[in-house]
This record gives structure tokens, sequence and C-alpha cells, in this order.
């Protein structure tokens, strides 16, 4: 068996907090958005949360059995931040197109009857980003993890440093961000972040491939 080295875990586990930091950014601005668009604050914040929880739970499951068939999960982790960071450089555009699509469809439904369907056209916007942010937790489990115990072990180290991300995340964005530089910029710093994270993951999984069995 040759061994590769592995990249230092606090660097990796910097990258989940930025990532984790990153989340809620978009959480924030986005319920904002949809608030625009929905004009309740109240509605907007209630289906950004239960997109969020419901995609990042679906996409836990996806892309964990996926992360448990790639040969380096690392890699994984930064395709799915590229894909978050580039969702969210194209979601007011993505959230501009499903409004106008509702907006010829709700002509012919009855006034009493659109709150549902405007709710569920809004909820489709956060779907894709959702599902990938679900991923990443479990794409660096499994790049730490070679056991189950060392699932179990890794699971509770990194959800915390995730959790932690996710809180100075919020915090930053609606006391700093938002009110200094608007939703906008807000949104494409984060986005920012994102495709950093992932070239930074890409490029320790092909510095650090995983180690090679020789028969």
């Amino acid at each position: 068996m040759t061994h590769t080295p592995r990249p230092p875990k606090n660097l990796v586990a910097a990258l989940l907090f930025l990532s984790g930091a990153t989340a809620l950014v978009y959480e924030l601005v986005w319920s904002k958005y949809l608030g625009n668009v929905l004009g309740n604050s109240g509605q907007a914040h209630a289906v950004v949360l239960a997109t969020f929880m419901g995609g990042l739970a679906l996409g836990a499951f996806v892309f964990g059995r996926t992360a448990d068939r790639v040969k380096n999960p690392l890699a994984l982790y930064g395709l799915l931040e590229l894909g978050v960071g580039l969702y969210a450089l194209a979601f007011p555009y993505v959230l501009g197109a499903l409004e106008h699509v509702w907006l010829s469809v709700a002509v012919h439904v009855p006034e009493h009857l659109r709150v549902g369907p405007r709710l569920l056209v809004s909820s489709l916007s956060l779907v894709v980003p959702t599902l990938l942010m679900g991923g990443t937790l479990p794409a660096l489990v499994r790049h730490f993890a070679a056991s189950l115990a060392g699932v179990r072990k890794e699971l509770a180290r990194l959800y915390a440093i995730n959790s932690l991300g996710a809180a100075v995340g919020v915090y930053i964005a609606g006391t700093r961000l938002v009110p200094l530089i608007g939703l906008s910029a807000s949104a494409t710093l984060a986005a920012g972040l994102n495709v950093f994270l992932a070239l930074a993951a890409l490029a320790l999984a092909r510095q650090h491939p995983p180690a090679v069995v020789v028969g």
C-alpha cells in the first residue's frame, strides 16, 4: 500500500467553518429577496427555513451515499462548494425567471388560491443550493473517517465546526454585511468565498490523493 499524507485536518476543517458561514449569509439574504417578492417577510422566512432544512437533509442523504462511493470525497466537497457559489451568483436571475413564470400562470388562478402556489414557486428557487450545501458535511466526514467509529468521531467534530461557522456567518451578515453593502453585494461576496473554498479543496484533493492499494 502506498501512503499519501492527507491535508492537515485543521486546514480542511477551516473550509467547513467558512462553508457554514456562507450558508447562513445566504439564508438571511435570500429570505429578504423572497420577502420583497412575496410582500410578506414572515412567509418568506418560513419558506426559506423550511426549504433550507428539507434541502440540507435531502442533500446529506443523497451526497452522503455518493461520498461513500467516490474515490476522493474532498474533491466532491470542492465541486459542491463550486456549485453553491455559481448558483448564488445566478440566484436573482433564477428567482426572476420563476416569478415571471408564476405571473404568467397566476392570471388563471383564483386570487384566494394563489398563496400556496406562489410560496411553492419561491421555494423552488432554493432547492438546488440547499441540496448542494447538505452534501458538504458528509463529504468531509467521509474524507476524514476510515471506519464507522471514525465517522462518529469526525461527524461530531465537523458538525460543531460547521455550526459555529453558521452562527458567525449569520451574525456578520445581519449586523455588518447587509446593512453596509446591501443584499446583492453580500451574496456576491459569499459566492466568491464559496468559489475560493472550492478551488482550495480541489487543489488539496489533487495534492493529496487517496492512498492506492497495490495488489
